[in-house]
């Protein structure tokens, strides 16, 4: 499926970002607004470079870890799929 690149303009921590993206325009705006309410969360009154850096780093960790939740959830239910389309199979021989 061949895709064409856009560019979306998204704001986080009340700063604006240009990006070109091939992804769809509406994934990536919602993307963008789950990490500003990440950092907003972390953040707070934050403003020092290396206070920010560090809460970044948390937030990315935290998106880190919901990814990983989600595949393991996914593995779950592919291995569960394959189980129950076993027992079909014996069930319809």
């Amino acid at each position: 499926m061949i895709r064409n690149k856009k560019e979306l303009t998204i704001s986080i921590l009340g700063k604006s970002y240009s990006i070109v993206t091939d992804e769809d325009s509406q994934v990536i705006e919602d993307a963008a607004k789950y990490v500003d309410s990440l950092l907003k969360r972390m953040v707070g009154v934050t403003h020092s470079p290396a206070g920010v850096m560090k809460k970044t780093t948390f937030v990315a960790l935290q998106l880190a870890v919901d990814l990983l939740k989600k595949q393991q959830e996914l593995e779950s239910i592919g291995a569960k799929t394959t189980t129950l389309n076993d027992l079909l199979k014996e069930l319809l021989v």
